[in-house]
């Protein structure tokens, strides 16, 4: 098996591993954002006392479930930084991420991402944070900021 089989293999089995972990939970959080949903849209009498909390039970779960899945990815995009692509060759045949035997129901827009991570071999420091000039909020001294980028 040639080098760049191999981190295709690789990626295919992170890929594989992590999708499993992520699609039923998301799966999980449409059934609940739909039944929250219902419950925002019929009104809850004041002796309903059960109907009144139900969606704060669907609330929390949301922010747990949506919490356990932002941390999958995560996690997964920094696994993906780890795995280093071959050399370019003297005949590009495109780039690795587009190589990538993803699973059928990632989404085009994790692929995207996860793909650039792969293609740039992770995301370097300068790219993640910058520091610019800003004013204070309360007083409107000078100071600097820490942004984030948006890659």
């Amino acid at each position: 098996m040639s080098r760049p089989e191999a981190i295709l293999n690789d990626i295919k089995k992170l890929n594989a591993q992590y999708w499993s972990q992520i699609g039923p939970l998301e799966r999980q959080l449409a059934e609940i954002e739909s039944a929250y949903q219902a419950t925002q849209r019929s009104p809850a009498s004041a002796a309903d006392v059960i109907g009144r909390g139900l969606p704060m039970v669907y609330l929390s779960q949301l922010y747990d479930l949506a919490a356990k899945i932002n941390g999958l990815y995560a996690e997964w995009e920094q696994r993906l930084t780890y795995i280093n692509p071959p050399a370019a060759s003297p005949k590009p045949s495109g780039s690795i991420s587009s190589k990538i035997p993803w699973p059928s129901a990632v989404p085009p827009g994790v692929r995207k991402r996860l793909g650039r991570v792969i293609d740039q071999g992770g995301l370097p420091l300068s790219k993640r944070v910058q520091i610019v000039p800003a004013k204070t909020p309360y007083s409107g001294a000078p100071g600097v900021a820490v942004e984030f980028a948006k890659w």
